[in-house]
């Protein structure tokens, strides 16, 4: 297939298709235009190789095929779909960008007999590790690959290659946000062993403020939009209600804002609400979602990078590299309205 054959299918220019295909400046074309140009190229088995042109430039010799695979490393009780899954797509792109397609992948709990086998098949050449293995699967990866890269919040000390953000001081950045719009009475919902928890204790501390457990929402999940739960400890807190919630993820966050609307509490005038991770659903959602946002699709497209330099022998020893988190300010949070006497 050419890209005038992608053109054709998608409807639009093949200038627009290359640009998107080449991740130069495309922020003109819209998510669904994005999404459709790659949707072809997956299907269709057109691989765009960016190292082509260098190559004619250089007279170099084609370099080896690699075979990647992705492995998403889920635990108990933080299914994070909506987090990771604009991480894998920016993976998979960045691959065929580079001349290799993403083989065998799957996402897994806990390992097994039948787990250790599905990893056997992964792709030999290298691995990206979307969130935080565990002791079982650290030693599994150790054991099987020379070159795995870890990518996600807070990913744990490993003898591997890391893209990491820092959820702790991103978690930091929200609460100090309500905090300096004047709020005091700051509830948290989310989970609970996950630094953000750590940063909403530590902030409260370092900031002598008291700490009321009523206002304190333990999730089990990130997935979903559970607003029944919401619906349940906002009715209970009506009379006392927190002048603000920080939220461990966006999916919550929006839960939280549903429930709100249907307990006529108004968003921010009643209650202001923030949230973590700054997917898609926050700038659909009415009013729309204050929140963190981490670039899982640079994160994404740095993790290939990095894996097939290692691969290429381009370094050997592991290397750590941070993206910088940043608060978006949108309509859910507002300064605290002091009532008249």
């Amino acid at each position: 297939m050419t890209l005038k054959e992608i053109a054709q299918d998608t409807g639009l220019s093949v200038s627009t298709v290359s640009r998107i295909i080449n991740k130069e400046n495309y922020k003109c074309t819209s998510r669904e235009a994005e999404e459709k140009v790659w949707e072809i190229v997956r299907t269709s088995g057109y691989t765009p190789n960016l190292m082509a042109k260098e190559l004619k430039k250089s007279g170099s010799k084609r370099p080896i095929s690699r075979n990647i695979s992705c492995l998403f490393a889920r635990t108990d009780n933080s299914v994070v779909e909506q987090f990771f899954s604009p991480i894998a797509q920016a993976v998979e792109q960045e691959a065929l960008v580079q001349g290799c397609p993403l083989g065998y992948s799957f996402s897994m709990l806990h390992v097994s007999e039948i787990q250790s086998e599905r990893i056997n098949k992964l792709e030999k050449d290298g691995v990206v590790v979307l969130g935080k293995p565990g002791p079982e699967l650290d030693r599994l990866l150790r054991e099987k690959f020379k070159n795995v890269v870890v990518v996600g919040i807070d990913v744990n000390e490993v003898p591997f290659d890391r893209v990491r953000c820092d959820g702790y001081e991103a978690a930091g950045k929200a609460i100090r946000h309500l905090y300096d719009l004047g709020h005091r009475r700051i509830g948290y919902a989310g989970l609970k062993d996950i630094s953000a928890y750590d940063a909403y204790f530590d902030f409260f501390t370092e900031h002598n403020m008291k700490i009321d457990e009523s206002m304190i929402h333990i999730y089990k999940s990130e997935f979903g939009i559970d607003y029944k739960a919401a619906c349940a400890f906002l009715q209970a807190e009506k009379e006392l209600l927190p002048t603000a919630y920080f939220c461990s993820c966006d999916m919550i966050a929006i839960g939280i804002i549903r429930a709100c609307r249907e307990l006529k509490i108004r968003v921010p005038e009643d209650l202001s609400v923030v949230g973590f991770d700054n997917i898609e659903m926050g700038q659909i959602v009415s009013p729309m979602l204050t929140t963190i946002n981490v670039p899982m699709r640079e994160m994404g497209r740095m993790a290939v990078k990095i894996l097939l330099d290692r691969i290429n022998k381009g370094h050997t020893s592991p290397i750590s590299i941070e993206f910088p988190t940043e608060l978006i300010k949108r309509e859910s949070s507002t300064a605290i309205l002091v009532k008249k006497a």
